[in-house]
């Protein structure tokens, strides 16, 4: 009986520390699902995706490796609105934020933040700004600290911002802006909107800004964004409606800031073993293939480029330097370069970096680049000429004579870095016929990382 007793007991203990166990791992379930649905750290809910995003769009452009970044981020009684959880837009933007800095963290920029909360408020504009910073922790607690209230006037704030914006001398300079409303003025003149709305385009894009908004879908913003190299990406709704947010565009690639230096090594020194050290004086063209898809590549392009002469400058050789840029944009950009943009007389690869302070835009033709630099380099002479671009000619020509008349006529040795198969099988229609142009003036090609085959269309 004793025995029976004890048994029973022992099964009855059992039974309950199955249920307490039990209730415990649904305590833990209950408390984790709590956090995950309030919190914006999980990385499938829609503003981590959205800054996740925007830093991988500024590190794609950044082309010095620092990027001074200034949040604009508005503070008016809409933002109040349920973002994630119980949690307000403001309060999500600051908790996100940690995965725009992933993003840069892991394509190692050098970045500095500030950012200022606006509101009006009995036709009061308060404006609460940090202090320039590269600690994020400081500029996602600040923002936490915003309370929503009020109205807001986008066009106001947005006047004022490019001067509020300065900036270390080689950072790019990139602007974020999170508002969920129109971009409006408190300035009543007829037209105000469309004027103020005119000039600080204008001005981004004169100053080379490029911005990046979370905001309200109106031709504006879209317009601002796209002009400037951002990305413009919808405020989502609150929840429970699905947010969509878009994918990255296609096509971009972030090379490793050393992924072409050894090309550019290799091409520094075959130029050396022609030319020898006797030459002290050399005049090199880079001709760089300035459209959209290369935003990921240039700032590869430009640590090549300094690979390139610490070689040539360690060999007693003092080179200068000109830089050409070619793309094909529509209308007004950012990059300000449409067909062939060609500058000379730089003594140090210092004063190039001014040249790609703009976003680059548009698509190319690595053609008609080639035609219009062969008079200079015919004129400079003697000169090399390195091409990089991430796509191959365009084959809707006959790009097979253009290409090899234009190297013979420029009399310089031709090196570039294009997309090349990565066997030993003839490269494919104008491919070849540039590869066969710089083998004939004494250079050579090398392949581009992780490039296209077939020539885009405006993108």
């Amino acid at each position: 009986m004793t025995s029976l007793t004890e048994a029973k007991d022992r099964h009855l203990l059992m039974a309950r520390r199955v249920v307490a166990t039990l209730g415990l791992w649904l305590v833990i379930a209950m408390v984790a699902a709590a956090a995950l649905a309030s919190s914006g750290r999980a990385a499938d809910l829609p503003f981590s995706r959205i800054f996740a995003q925007i830093g991988q769009s500024i590190a794609w452009s950044t082309v010095s490796g620092q990027a001074d970044i200034f949040f604009v981020v508005d503070t008016s009684g809409s933002m109040i609105v349920r973002a994630q959880g119980t949690k307000n837009r403001v309060t999500v933007t600051a908790e996100s934020l940690q995965f725009l800095v992933s993003e840069l963290d892991a394509a190692a920029v050098d970045y500095h933040m500030r950012v200022v909360g606006f509101h009006e408020f009995l036709d009061d504009q308060a404006l609460e700004l940090s202090q320039w910073t590269p600690m994020p922790a400081s500029i996602r607690q600040r923002i936490a600290q915003f309370s929503p209230l009020g109205e807001e006037r986008m066009l106001d704030v947005l006047m004022q911002t490019p001067n509020l914006l300065r900036h270390r001398p080689f950072a790019d300079r990139h602007l974020v802006i999170v508002c969920d409303s129109p971009a409006l003025t408190s300035w009543d003149a007829k037209a105000a909107v469309g004027e103020l709305q005119e000039r600080i385009r204008r001005r981004v894009l004169m100053d080379g800004i490029r911005v990046h908004i979370v905001g309200y879908p109106e031709t504006f913003q879209r317009r601002l964004a796209t002009d400037s190299g951002g990305v413009f990406i919808e405020m989502p709704p609150p929840p429970p409606a699905i947010a969509r947010v878009p994918p990255p565009p296609p096509g971009r690639v972030l090379l490793d800031p050393e992924a072409l230096t050894p090309s550019f090594v290799q091409i520094a020194r075959h130029s050396l073993e022609i030319d020898g050290a006797t030459s002290d004086q050399l005049v090199v063209l880079l001709a760089v293939d300035y459209s959209l898809s290369m935003q990921g590549r240039l700032r590869a392009t430009m640590a090549g480029m300094m690979a390139f002469d610490a070689e040539l400058r360690a060999a007693g050789v003092d080179p200068s330097y000109a830089i050409a840029r070619f793309s094909q944009t529509r209308g007004l950009v950012a990059s300000g370069v449409y067909g062939v943009d060609i500058v000379d007389g730089l003594d140090t690869l210092e004063d190039a970096w001014r040249l790609f302070r703009h976003p680059a835009t548009g698509t190319e033709d690595v053609t008609e680049a080639l035609v219009a630099c062969a008079p200079w380099l015919k004129e400079h002479s003697p000169t090399i000429a390195i091409v990089v671009t991430d796509e191959p000619p365009r084959a809707f020509r006959a790009n097979e004579d253009v290409i090899g008349v234009a190297v013979r006529e420029s009399g310089a040795r031709l090196y570039a870095i294009m997309p090349l198969r990565g066997d030993s099988r003839p490269q494919r229609g104008s491919l070849e016929a540039l590869v066969a142009a710089a083998e004939e003036s004494g250079g050579y090609a090398l392949p581009m990382p992780d490039a296209a085959f077939t020539p885009s269309a405006h993108r």
